[in-house]
C-alpha cells in the first residue's frame, strides 16, 4: 500500500480540486475528511467513480475537536489543510 494523504476539508472545491489532481499524478491514497462526514463519503465514492479506483475514502474529522484530528491522523504520512 502506498502512501495516504488526509486532505481537511476534501468535499470543498479546493479540496476536490486536490484530490483531482493527485489522482491524476500521483499514486497515494486519500482521505477526504471534514466535519460533515455524509460529504466526505460522497465525495469519495464520486472520485473513485470517475477515476476508477478505489484509493480514496470519506472520513469525518473536524478541526475543532482534536479527539477526531488525532484519530484521522493516525492513518495518514500528510496532511493537506484546505
Amino acid at each position: 500500500m502506498g502512501q495516504t494523504i488526509l486532505i481537511l476539508g476534501g468535499y470543498g472545491n479546493t479540496g476536490r480540486l486536490l484530490a483531482r489532481l493527485l489522482l491524476l499524478e500521483t499514486d497515494v491514497n486519500l482521505y477526504i475528511a471534514g466535519r460533515n462526514r455524509e460529504k466526505a463519503l460522497t465525495t469519495a465514492e464520486q472520485l473513485n467513480k470517475e477515476y476508477h479506483t478505489n484509493r480514496v475514502r470519506g472520513i469525518y474529522a473536524d478541526a475543532s475537536k482534536v479527539n477526531t484530528l488525532k484519530k484521522a491522523f493516525e492513518k495518514v504520512d500528510f496532511v493537506l489543510i484546505t
